[in-house]
This record gives structure tokens, sequence and C-alpha cells, in this order.
């Protein structure tokens, strides 16, 4: 189609869904291409844009499938929100100088588009700007640009390294996340948060530089970038987000600075190759499932300023030996150390008062333990199939016995049920094979199904004459 030389505008998605259109000439005269305008034009091969085009509209090139390269004029200055979106065939675009912000889904889709020449005006790149644009392997921004918003580059999988100009103060969320081939990046100095899932799923990320100034890492900012191998924390963070560092499986060590305050839940969950964690003293806050899974861990020392190691903190930490709990610690909640399997000893402060159900459960290893005066339950399942635990001290504080406390602790032989104890939960010794003696001396008046179910070798047993 070749427009009369008469016409000075064009209407709203004049050439919407023509699908049998191939060419097209704008006459000069014309200075801006509505929205809608060449929509869905499904054999659209080529159209000609005259200089003195000032703005592209909304949706104008939308899913413009066969459009391998346009030739944007230099005195258009504005390109609505996803005006090139599932432009499917674009391989090169060059942005010229007038162009301030590239639009909400401006370029989102473009699935081969491998270049793209951004203009030294360009100020903003808004959400989504470039999602899914999976042939772009580089980028150059200017300096100046001040954001780059929501998604903007998700799932640019050929990106391997982008600079990220100093004038920029926000990232956000998913900026770049799903850039399986990003390799190294340097967040610019005056950022001082990264929002969620910025990096997530960056799995070749090999080198993160971190400003000075950063204070919070959001909620799963750096999650499945599965080549990290050790970080730096500034020194003046302060929080790290849910998920952060999740499954990072080759994060061997993490350096955490004086002045962090909060871990949040599972933010290191699955490091499996995290070998050591040391809290620092400011610490106050561990996250649920804060580093569970991390199946290399064998050290770990806490903050004497955290009053609770929360649900699931090192489940399943199949390597940890030597855990470092110091006073102050009063709360060890559910699951804590389920599955903790090379705990061998464990010295619990006198400031703990409550176990949760199935804490210390299968840490097969654990060869004795010494429960603080001051607790008055041992919750469900506490220390269920501990193998070796043979010794255990319960002190006049405990009140109640829950169901399944001790349920297959194999090398356990004795046990004394202090007077204070008034009663006693089902199967709370079920399967301990070697148990010979026990010591009921409580006020309890029940004994409960199941209580002694597969203790073979019991020979002694004393119960109060209340039962």
């Amino acid at each position: 189609a070749s427009l009369s030389p008469n016409i000075s505008t064009m209407g709203e998605g004049t050439f919407d869904f023509c699908s049998a259109l191939a060419t097209v000439t704008i006459p000069e005269g014309i200075s801006s291409i509505p929205q809608f305008t060449f929509q869905d034009c499904q054999s659209l091969e080529s159209v000609t844009l005259p200089p003195g085009i000032e703005s592209i509209g909304e949706k104008a090139f939308s899913w413009y499938v066969l459009l391998k390269d346009i030739s944007l004029p230099e005195s258009l200055t504005s390109i609505g929100q996803e005006a090139f979106n599932r432009c499917e065939s674009l391989v090169f675009v060059s942005l010229p100088s007038g162009i301030q912000k590239i639009e909400p889904g401006t370029f989102s889709s473009c699935y081969t588009l491998a270049t793209i020449q951004l203009g030294p005006n360009i100020k903003e790149i808004d959400d989504h700007a470039f999602t899914l644009c999976r042939e772009l392997t580089s980028i150059t921004l200017p300096e100046g640009i001040t954001r780059i918003g929501i998604g903007a580059f998700t799932s640019c999988d050929e990106l391997v390294e982008i600079n990220l100009p100093s004038s920029i103060v926000e990232l956000g969320a998913g900026a770049f996340s799903s850039c399986d081939s990003l390799v190294s990046v340097t967040v610019p100095e005056k950022i001082t948060k990264l929002g969620p899932s910025t990096f997530d799923g960056c799995r070749d990320l090999t080198t993160i530089g971190l400003p000075e100034g950063l204070e919070e890492i959001g909620e799963q900012a750096f999650r499945n970038c599965h080549d990290l191998p050790h970080l730096f924390l500034p020194p003046n963070v302060k929080r790290i987000g849910d998920q952060a560092f999740a499954s990072c499986r080759s994060l061997t060590r993490v350096t955490f600075p004086e002045g962090l305050e909060s871990i949040g839940e599972e933010a290191f969950w699955r490091c499996s190759a995290l070998t050591v964690v040391k809290l620092p003293d400011s610490c106050e806050t561990l996250g649920e499932g804060a580093f569970k899974g991390c199946g290399s861990l064998y050290l770990v020392e806490l903050s004497p300023n955290m009053t609770e190691i929360p649900v699931e903190a090192f489940w399943a930490c199949e390597e940890l030996i030597s855990v470092d709990i110091p006073f102050g610690i009063e709360t060890i909640r559910e699951d804590a150390f389920l599955g903790c399997t090379k705990i061998a000893e464990l010295i619990l402060p006198e400031s703990i008062t409550t176990m949760g159900p199935t804490a210390f459960a299968g840490c097969d290893d654990l060869l004795e333990m010494i429960i603080p005066d001051g607790v008055t339950e041992l919750a469900l399942g506490l220390f269920a199939r501990c193998d070796s635990l043979s010794k255990v001290h319960i002190p006049s504080s405990v009140i109640t016995v829950g169901a399944a406390v001790f349920e297959d602790c194999d090398e356990l032989k004795k046990i004394t049920i202090p007077d204070s104890v008034q009663s006693i939960g089902a199967d709370a010794f079920q399967g301990c094979r070697k148990l010979e003696r026990v010591d009921i001396q409580g006020a309890v008046t029940i004994l409960p199904e199941r209580l002694f179910d597969g203790c073979e070798s019991l020979v002694e047993f004393q119960i109060p004459a209340g039962v």
C-alpha cells in the first residue's frame, strides 16, 4: 500500500489485522503513527517511515511477525507501550537520540532481537521493555540512565554481560531474572536496596559486585544462581530477604557483616556447597528454614542476640558437626535440627525454655543430651530416631513428656523420669530396643498405649503408686 502524499494524519488501528498487507510506504508530512496502526499484520514485510515522524503509539507494530529491521527517523521522540511487542523476526534496532524513555513492553518477546543501540539520552528502561528477547547478547546502557524497571531484561537468555552505569538508582524486581548466560555484573554504587528476584535464575552468574552502600537484599534476589561460588556482603547490609540465595548450589562461603540484623526465610535453602556459617553479634532474627538442606554445612556459630532458632533452620544439614548455641537462645522451634545426622555433641544453654516437636529427630550420631533446667515440655518426637543417643538427663522442671519423644532411640539403655512429670504421651519409648531400665518417679497416673512397644530388652520398670 502506498498512501497519498496529501494524507497528514492516520487514525488508530488504520491497518489493524490486515493479514494480507505486504508493504506500506508512509508519506512525508505524517508526524505520528497512532496506536494499533499495524498490529497483527502477519504478512507485512516492510514499512518505510519518513523523516518527521515524532511518535509511535501503543502496540503500533505489535505482532508484526515478519519485521526484521526498521529505520527509526531521528525526529522520533516517543515510542508507546508494547509498540514492537512480539515482532518475532526483528533482529536490529537503533533508537534515535530523542528517545529518553523505553516504555513498558516496548520490545518484549522480540525473540530474535540480537542488537539494540540505545540513544545517549535514555533515562529510563521501563517494566518488561526487553522481556524474552532471547537472542540479545549485549547492550550498552548510557551514563545518565537512572532506572531499570520490573522484569526489564527477564529471560534474555543469551545476555552474557551488562555494564550498569553509576547513574542508576533503581533496579526493579526481576530486572535480570532468568538471564541464563549472564556471567558477571556490578551493581551501581547508588543502589541501596536490591528488589525481589533481581538476578533470580541467572544460573551462570559467577561474579557479583555489590556496592558499599547496599542495605537490603530483597527476596529471591539471587535465587538459583547455580554457579555463584562465594559472596562477600558489604558492611552496610542489614537485611537479607526470603530465599535471597536459595539454591545457589556452588556457594561455598558467605561473609556476613557486623551490622546484619536479619536473615529471611529459606534465605540459603539448598546451598549444598556451603560449609561454614558464622553469624555476627548484630544478627537478631533468623527466618524459618534459613539454612535447611545445606548438605555440606559442618560448622555453625549463632549470634548471642538471637532468642530463637526457627522452624527447620538447619533441617537436613547432614554434615553438620558443630553448632555453637549461645546463652540467650530461649526457643528451639519445630524441626530445627531434624535430620542433622552427624551432630554427636550439642550443648544447650540454660537460657532455653522451649524445644519444639521433632527439633532433634533423626540426629543419628547424637550421643548425649542434657536438657536445660527450665524446659517444661519434651515435645512430640523431640529426639525420635536419634539412633546413637544413650544418655539423657531430664530436669525437674519438665512437666510433660510428649508422644514418641524417644521413639526408635536404639542405644538408649536407661531413663529416669523425674517426679515433676505429670503426663507421658503415647509411643514415648516405642522401638527403644536396648532400653533396660525405666524409673518413672513423677505424679503420672496413666501409662499410655504403646509406651514401651518394641522395647525387647526391658528388664526393670518402676512406676508410681498412683498409676
